[in-house]
């Protein structure tokens, strides 16, 4: 059930009563890419790092992107798995 549908006694809302408009989501993460864009453009030059054993040299901006790149795996794996487990507890009850 839907948060509309709650509302409503478990009825689906009218046309006129669905949500029209931008979600916050989309918007904040547009303007967390736009800050990345910018970091990354003022940090190119290259970087020593020392992981463990290993030493090795490359430009920032390719660490960062690699960073960021499993970040948002990180975050697309958990909202699936959240998902996964809500489905699951709806299912039991």
């Amino acid at each position: 059930m839907t948060d509309d549908q709650f509302r409503n006694n478990g009825e689906e809302p009218a046309a006129s009563q669905r949500r029209i408009g931008l979600r916050l989501g989309p918007i904040v993460g547009l303007g967390a890419l736009a800050l990345f864009l910018v970091f990354i453009f003022q940090n190119g030059e290259d970087s020593d790092i020392h992981f463990l054993w290993f030493d090795f040299a490359l430009p920032f901006w390719v660490l960062a992107v690699v960073i960021f790149a499993l970040g948002i795996m990180f975050g697309w794996f958990a909202k699936w798995r959240q998902g996964r487990e809500k489905k699951a507890a709806n299912s039991a009850d």
